[in-house]
């Protein structure tokens, strides 16, 4: 199964797509890690680390931030978003 992830910086610019392939998954609802392997990747930017076919990564679940081990960037759920200042709150 693959999944797609995109970074975008600001509003509306892409600046990479990624395809991985979820490999495992171990922990609880709140902290938790899943391994993934990139199955495709396409860089629309230059200041994003180009990621080779085949690298294994991390989605790292820690206080309602899910943090990716190879690219560096983070999503918040809605709660993380109001109770943390990783979030922009």
């Amino acid at each position: 199964m693959g999944y797609r992830s995109r970074r975008v910086a600001g509003c509306c610019t892409r600046v990479y797509q990624m395809t991985f392939q979820i490999l495992s998954v171990t922990g609880t609802l709140t902290r938790a890690t899943a391994v993934y392997r990139v199955t495709a990747f396409r860089r629309y930017e230059g200041g994003v680390r180009k990621l080779r076919l085949g690298s294994v990564g991390k989605l790292l679940l820690r206080n309602g931030i899910v943090t990716n081990t190879l690219t560096g960037d983070y999503f918040c759920s809605d709660p993380a978003w109001a109770a943390t200042g990783a979030c922009g709150a």
